[in-house]
């Protein structure tokens, strides 16, 4: 089950908890920003396997001819590098996204904006959210839906220095990596929260026949083996902190990825739905329907509920 989720069925009853199906090799091993997705009234509801975050794919050469060599890490360098692109005439596109996955339009608005979210709200309406609201509108033209254009052509138009930045998942940017394309772990210094990790779970129904066979079968796929045999056949990241440490990992993965504490993501049982209508309202944003105040007027409703 993705993680996103799991609280919310918990909160419904419909899971067991898992504390029991962690084996001893387990115990302050797994990544704390994932386990807490899973936990909720004193209890884990799901033991997770994997997690697949958000990265940026940036043609290496298109990016120094803007003086930059990696993609910026804060809100303050997004500004300056947005101003030098907007001054430049040879490359057409800035950044490519899909644009009805609010995870990842999630991740875009946690790199542009200049201010750290804290708490358990996605966003909080602030003025500096407001300014980012209309970078983003004044960006709309020199942003691509990846959902609305071929695979291979996103893959092409980066190869070909016609686009800057691919925001995508780590397992479809896993490999990419070469003398022309780079791969980039958008964590900001300083900020709470600048990306989305996805994640996924094994959980047990409250209706589960075996539920013993079940706890079995988890500790054997969360093993330290299994772990570096799953990240080779789904280039989904390990959720055991020790596999950060070794070389087995493409080198664009930071080991810092075990330092994430908590609270890097909202975490409550309403946070799917909130998703789901946050996606709508951005998607018809970055599709022209609306203007920046009408959609910080939306978006402020929303999470005002």
């Amino acid at each position: 089950m993705d993680n996103e989720w799991v609280r919310q069925f918990a909160s419904l009853g419909f899971l067991l908890p898992t504390d029991r199906y962690f084996s001893g090799s387990l115990n302050g091993e797994l990544l704390s920003n994932v386990l807490a997705q899973n936990e909720w009234n004193g209890f884990t509801w799901g033991v997770p396997l994997d997690v697949d975050p958000y990265v940026i794919v940036y043609n290496v050469n298109a990016l120094k001819r803007l003086g930059f060599t990696s993609p910026p890490t804060s809100g303050q360098g997004w500004a300056k590098l947005i101003d030098d692109f907007h001054k430049q005439e040879y490359i057409p596109y800035l950044l490519s996204y899909d644009y009805d996955n609010p995870y990842a339009a999630l991740t875009l608005l946690w790199q542009l904006n200049t201010s750290n979210f804290e708490g358990n709200a996605l966003l909080e309406v602030t003025e500096g959210l407001k300014g980012t609201f209309q970078k983003l509108e004044h960006l709309r033209p020199k942003v691509l839906d990846s959902k609305g254009a071929l695979n291979d052509e996103i893959w092409k138009l980066s190869y070909d220095e016609k686009l800057l930045f691919y925001l995508t998942k780590a397992s479809e940017a896993n490999g990419r990596s070469n003398n022309v394309l780079g791969v980039f772990y958008p964590q900001q210094e300083g900020k709470q929260r600048s990306l989305w990790m996805h994640g996924r779970s094994f959980v047990v129904p409250t209706q589960s026949d075996n539920a013993k066979k079940a706890g079995e079968w988890i500790t054997a796929m969360t093993s330290l083996e299994d772990q570096a045999r799953w990240f080779q056949a789904t280039s989904h990241l390990p959720v055991i902190k020790s596999q950060y440490m070794n070389k087995s990992l493409p080198t664009w993965v930071p080991s810092s990825i075990v330092n994430a504490k908590a609270g890097m993501l909202p975490v409550y049982a309403k946070l799917p739905q909130h998703m789901i209508q946050y996606g709508r309202i951005t998607s018809e944003f970055m599709r022209n329907s609306m203007n920046a105040k009408e959609y910080n007027d939306l978006i402020a409703k929303l999470f005002a509920q």
